[in-house]
């Protein structure tokens, strides 16, 4: 059996007083720790990550130097953003944590009309299928989620996650 980790809604920097801003790293390092120490096959983490598309850098250092200690310890990451993470009009900071390989955004899709066809990121570890769709603001999810060919999700083989 996959052994996997579910982590969200971080909101990384949320926090103005430096005393809960700290915890909350913190808590953040300490599941990864847990993750590390379990041994888990990969993790997913389902938005809302940081509290701000574009955040204070301090809590964003520290967020790399945690994920680059699961990377280095073989265990891959896959990331998906939420609203908080989200901007229509510039790059998200999860963009670049992507480009910068610290984990994989599976969210890609064909639109064919009316109806959405998301592309499965296969584990390669485990094989597991991963796929999903990135939380947007003013409900654009909820009207990506109602174009889903449902079909094409249910038919794929194999053991999968959907992250929402």
């Amino acid at each position: 059996m996959h052994r996997f980790a579910h982590i969200t809604d971080c909101h990384l920097g949320a926090w103005r007083n430096i005393k809960l801003r700290e915890l909350n790293l913190k808590a953040f390092e300490e599941a990864i720790s847990i993750c590390i120490d379990e041994h888990v096959d990969f993790i997913v983490i389902t938005g809302d990550f940081f509290d701000l598309n574009i955040p204070d850098l301090a809590p964003v250092k520290r967020a790399v130097e945690i994920l680059r200690e699961a990377k280095k310890n073989g265990i891959e990451i896959y990331m998906i953003y939420g609203s908080h993470d989200f901007t229509a009009s510039t790059v998200s900071i999860i963009d670049i944590l992507h480009s910068a390989g610290l984990f994989i955004k599976p969210v890609e899709f064909e639109q064919v009309e009316d109806k959405i066809k998301l592309k499965f990121f296969k584990d390669v570890k485990t094989v597991v299928k991963i796929t999903g769709l990135s939380g947007r603001k003013t409900g654009l999810d909820a009207e990506y989620y109602s174009m889903l060919d449902m079909d094409a999700l249910e038919s794929e083989e194999g053991f999968k996650i959907f992250l929402f």
